[in-house]
């Protein structure tokens, strides 16, 4: 049976949910026949990102950025509109002013402060921040503030899922 023949289907089914994706990096390596296949694909599952990594960075869609590797990300240099969810929770970032485009946003347990660019984020998690002014973020879908300095919340009546428990009293 030839490369060509085999359903894409089963292709997507075998690459993209059973193999992790140090693994599809190195099936698409194999041929070029595989690497242009695979280079035209999403992966979903969760991925580590580091900047050898950046090659791939089009078709990861689940992103886990961790202090180490923050360091070393230059954001302006990653398409942020093909990346579906970004966990960037427990790292020190802090602007995060150009991450409006993704999907899914973890920065909890960071130092943020200003999340007012993220309104069209579709869920968003702030919770064991500092972020304190969360009017700016009617059109989220989901939004968790606990364990944050939020007081005000009036002017999130359009979001489907707050998380409000536990804000602190200060």
């Amino acid at each position: 049976m030839d490369f060509c023949d085999i359903p894409q289907d089963l292709l997507e089914f075998v690459i993209f949910i059973n193999i992790v994706f140090k693994d599809v990096v190195c099936l698409a390596m194999t041929c070029k026949a595989m690497h242009t296949y695979i280079s035209g694909m999403k992966y979903e599952k969760q991925v580590n990102y580091n900047t050898k990594m950046k090659v791939w960075l089009k078709n990861l869609r689940n992103i886990k950025i961790t202090q180490l590797n923050l360091e070393r990300i230059e954001f302006c240099t990653l398409n942020l509109n093909s990346i579906r969810i970004l966990d960037l929770s427990f790292t020190r970032i802090t602007d995060v002013s150009m991450l409006g485009g993704v999907h899914t946003l973890d920065l909890s347990w960071t130092p943020v402060t200003d999340v007012s660019l993220l309104g069209k984020v579709h869920t968003l998690n702030v919770s064991h921040t500092r972020v304190k002014d969360v009017s700016c973020l009617g059109g989220v879908h989901a939004l968790n503030v606990s364990h944050t300095q939020v007081k005000d919340v009036s002017m999130l009546g359009d979001v489907h899922t707050l998380i409000l428990f536990d804000i602190t009293e200060n």
